[in-house]
């Protein structure tokens, strides 16, 4: 005779807000009772793509609720092995953990064929998996290998006898495994290989790709999809740079959020960026961080995902190493105060100069060097950018070039040279070990930033004096 331990847990769903919920009960049956049996009900939430932050601990006879909005997937962890579930209002179901585990109740039929899916058809997705397929393959064979997976995934939901919602949700867990896999190519292919650009995927093979579809708040729900947005806003990210790979991931991971904040609406947005910014924070600078931290706390209205970020962000500010302040010459001979920023710049005239100088103006800062050619190819473009403001425009613009060199004496032969009048020119000496350089993290040139009247960085990554587009980024900030 098979003896059990039952392990009880209430999952309580909150539906469109309304002031009432409704449970789902859920029994978990193992045989060879222990005193000690737990499981771990992990809900699968997108949260800066980290699940953990809803883990509950249930122990033997114990209850827990955890907020749902709709029919969702969760998992259990037990004894070391995680079994996929799906779940929704009103659900009774019971899970017997054997070497594979068996469901019964309302939802039984459906956490059968889940688990089925889960364990083999989307196994064949996992990173690794699908990085094996790329590197072995040529785009063309690669994409025929993925209709042939989406083929038969979509001829084993057929078969299957699972709820309307359940079909809805594999039926877009299918649809961005094959986008996921294909926007997946370029870039582990460019990730594996030494040259310095990503090879775009040919048009033909992303016609029936809809990117209308895309903003859907329930597809946050599917793995797929979540996956899929970290290569599919890679991939536009590398499209905006002319398919070059950027050369640090400090940059990358603010061009980026751009390119989700542009492209994606609402908690799928928010969703991408906070990943992004969580995972990278400790490969951006301090004000770069703040002003990242600003975009999201604006953009996620409903506040799930700020909070969250904020401490990653906070750790990663606090192991930070800090720059060495400006000596206290420097300080002294500043004629604008001491400076909240671990560093001051030297005018022509040797004075030296501190940021908060140019508060109650909107700042368009150019860091460049003399060495840097293409740095030089832009100071035109910035003449004519700066001929197109009015004169009551100039007084509250300001053009700040300021140049990396080791000697000051390089430096002032290129303003001279180059006939930089239309601007301020200042020096943070020493190259790559610039103290601006090492504040910002900044580790190609030029390198173009915007800040506020208020003093506050606007855009860590502006765009460059001949995008078009950049007088009325500078306009904007004046209303």
């Amino acid at each position: 005779m098979k003896f059990y331990t039952a392990i009880f847990l209430s999952l309580s769903f909150f539906i469109s807000q309304k002031s009432f919920s409704t449970d789902a009960k859920i029994a978990f049956r193992v045989n060879t009772p222990s005193s000690s049996d737990t499981a771990t009900v992990i809900v699968q939430r997108a949260l800066a793509g980290v699940d953990k932050h809803a883990q509950i601990y249930v122990g033997k006879g114990s209850f827990a609720s955890l907020p749902f909005e709709q029919g969702m997937n969760a998992s259990v962890k037990f004894k070391g092995r995680t079994y996929p579930i799906y779940t929704f209002p009103g659900d009774s179901l019971t899970i017997t953990f054997d070497s594979l585990p068996h469901f019964e109740g309302k939802s039984g039929k459906d956490n059968a064929a889940f688990f089925q899916f889960n364990v083999g058809h989307s196994s064949t997705y996992k990173p690794e998996n699908l990085k094996s397929q790329i590197l072995a393959k040529t785009i063309d064979q690669y994409e025929i290998w993925l209709y042939e997976q989406r083929y038969g995934q979509n001829m084993w939901l057929s078969h299957q006898d699972v709820s309307p919602d359940l079909k809805l949700y594999l039926e877009a867990a299918i649809r961005y495994n094959y986008w996921e896999g294909l926007f997946a190519y370029p870039i582990e292919k460019a990730n594996a290989a030494t040259q310095g650009f990503v090879t775009p995927i040919p048009a033909t093979m992303t016609e029936g790709f809809d990117a209308n579809t895309l903003n859907e708040l329930k597809l946050l729900e599917v793995e797929s999809y979540r996956h899929f947005l970290v290569y599919y806003i890679t991939y536009l990210t590398s499209e905006s740079n002319q398919f070059r790979k950027f050369t640090d991931m400090g940059t990358s991971t603010e061009r980026k959020n751009a390119q989700a904040y542009n492209n994606l609406k609402g908690e799928n947005a928010v969703y991408i960026a906070a990943k992004f910014l969580s995972e990278n924070a400790t490969k951006m600078s301090e004000p770069v961080l703040k002003h990242q931290l600003t975009l999201l706390d604006e953009q996620d209205t409903k506040k799930h995902y700020v909070k969250y970020v904020a401490g990653i962000i906070k750790t990663a500010l606090a192991d930070m190493p800090k720059p060495e302040k400006a000596n206290e010459q420097a300080e002294k001979k500043s004629s604008s105060g001491k400076s909240e920023y671990p560093f001051v710049l030297t005018d022509m005239d040797g004075k030296s100069v501190t940021l908060e100088s140019f508060k109650g103006k909107v700042v368009y800062m150019d860091f460049w060097a003399s060495w840097c050619g293409p740095c030089r190819m832009m100071f035109p473009y910035s003449k004519q950018l700066h001929e197109k403001l009015s004169d009551k425009q100039k007084k509250q613009i300001a053009f700040v070039y300021v140049s990396i060199d080791a000697t000051p004496e390089a430096w002032k032969g290129a303003v001279q040279q180059m006939q930089l009048t239309n601007g301020v020119n200042l020096l943070s000496q020493g190259n790559w070990q610039s103290e601006v350089v090492k504040y910002f993290k900044i580790n190609s040139i030029p390198r173009y930033m915007i800040f506020d009247k208020k003093g506050n960085l606007a855009d860590s990554n502006a765009k460059r004096p001949a995008d078009p587009a950049m007088l009325e980024d500078l306009l904007k900030l004046l209303e």
